[in-house]
């Protein structure tokens, strides 16, 4: 059993004992495996395609995933996560009220996956697509790497590192400051 920390999960462990064994091979990296999936004879009555692959249920991987969730625990890292979407969420937060004609929709909410969606006229109707390849571009001369992303082109996703310090995330939404200024005003 694993605890799986966080204000969401609190008290929740997770087993991850395998219960129906099968034949071992060989897989990736000559590591021999014994596959082992799911729940007892449920695991057997599973649709066609619904769990399978080379390295599913390897010793490897699921030691190397229970040191994962380990680091993760010790680390506080789910903390940092939501530190690090508060942060986003304040200075995201005074550039929407500086500019609420241009940016719409904050994401913050969820930790450290962070969007922010560039509209025009404060209208989620009208993506600003353009103006996001030309922030994309001019934050990206200036040191700074932006994904846009979204179906209309129109919104930047961050995804820093759970190990980033607040002096680097101040660093780079100050970037993204001075290039949304200049792209607004020219």
């Amino acid at each position: 059993m694993v605890d799986v920390g966080g204000p969401r999960r609190q008290g929740m462990r997770v087993h991850v004992a395998p219960a129906v064994p099968l034949p071992a091979r060989e897989g990736r990296h000559g590591v021999a495996q014994e596959e082992r999936h799911g729940e007892g004879a449920a695991a057997l009555r599973g649709s066609p395609g619904g769990l399978g692959g080379t390295y599913a249920g390897s010793p490897v991987g699921c030691a190397a995933a229970l040191e994962v969730i380990k680091i993760i625990h010790e680390d506080g890292l789910v903390e940092r996560a939501l530190e690090i979407g508060a942060r986003f969420r304040e200075r995201l937060g005074s550039l929407q009220e500086k500019y609420p004609s241009t940016i719409g929709h904050l994401r913050c909410e969820r930790g450290a996956m962070i969007a922010m969606e560039l509209v025009e006229n404060g209208d989620a109707s009208q993506p600003a697509a353009d103006l996001t390849k030309k922030l994309v571009s001019a934050a990206y001369e200036n040191g700074l790497v932006l994904l846009s992303c979204g179906v209309n082109g129109n919104v930047i996703r961050f995804l820093p590192a759970l190990t980033i310090s607040d002096a680097l995330i101040d660093e780079g939404l100050d970037i993204l400051e001075s290039c949304l200024d200049k792209a607004l005003a020219g």
